[in-house]
C-alpha cells in the first residue's frame, strides 16, 4: 500500500505542477534593424568646354585648358577667344564624391578628328549637397590639321564622359 499512495502522490504532484518552474508557453525577443537611405548622385552640365580659336602658324601644337580657366598656347600658335572649363553641379546626400574622366574626340564632321584627354579633381566635396565641378583638358593638333570648327557634338566627335558616384 506503501508503494501505492507514493506512486499515487507523485502522479498528483506531476499532474498539478508539470515541469515546476519551467513556463509552457511561446516566447519573445525583440530584434532592432536600421538602414541609411541616401539619394542617387546627380550631375548637370552647366557650361561647355572651349578653347576658343587657334590660329595654325603651320605646326604641330599642344594646348592645356587648365581647370582655372587657364589655356596655354602653343609654341607660335596665336589663341584668341575666350577660353572655358567645362562645368558641372554635382548633388548627393554625402560630403564628397569620387570623379573618373573620359577622354572625347572633336571632329570637324568631315572626317578629321582631334583626341581630347580631360582632366580634373577625382574628389569634389559637397557643400549642403552640392558643389562644382570644373573639368579642362589638353589637345593637340597635327601641322596639317585642316581648318574648320572642330566640337565633340559633330559627326564623329565623342563626347567626353564625368562619372561620379559614392
Amino acid at each position: 500500500m506503501k508503494k501505492f499512495s507514493f506512486l499515487m502522490l507523485s502522479l498528483a504532484v506531476v499532474t498539478l505542477f508539470p515541469r515546476a518552474g519551467i513556463t509552457a508557453g511561446p516566447v519573445d525577443a525583440d530584434g532592432n534593424a536600421s538602414v541609411v537611405i541616401v539619394n542617387q548622385v546627380g550631375i548637370e552640365s552647366v557650361q561647355d568646354m572651349d578653347f576658343g580659336t587657334l590660329i595654325s602658324p603651320g605646326y604641330n601644337g599642344t594646348f592645356t585648358l587648365s581647370t582655372s580657366g587657364t589655356l596655354s598656347c602653343a609654341s607660335q600658335w596665336i589663341c584668341t577667344g575666350t577660353p572655358a572649363v567645362g562645368k558641372f553641379i554635382v548633388s548627393a546626400n554625402n560630403a564628397s564624391v569620387n570623379v573618373t574622366y573620359q577622354d572625347g574626340t572633336l571632329s570637324d564632321g568631315a572626317g578629321h578628328t582631334l583626341a581630347l584627354a580631360v582632366t580634373g579633381d577625382n574628389t569634389v566635396t559637397l557643400t549642403n549637397g552640392t558643389g562644382e565641378l570644373k573639368v579642362g583638358a589638353t589637345l593637340s593638333t597635327a601641322w596639317d590639321t585642316p581648318a574648320g570648327t572642330y566640337s565633340t557634338a559633330n559627326t564623329g566627335g565623342q563626347p567626353y564622359k564625368v562619372t561620379v558616384n559614392y
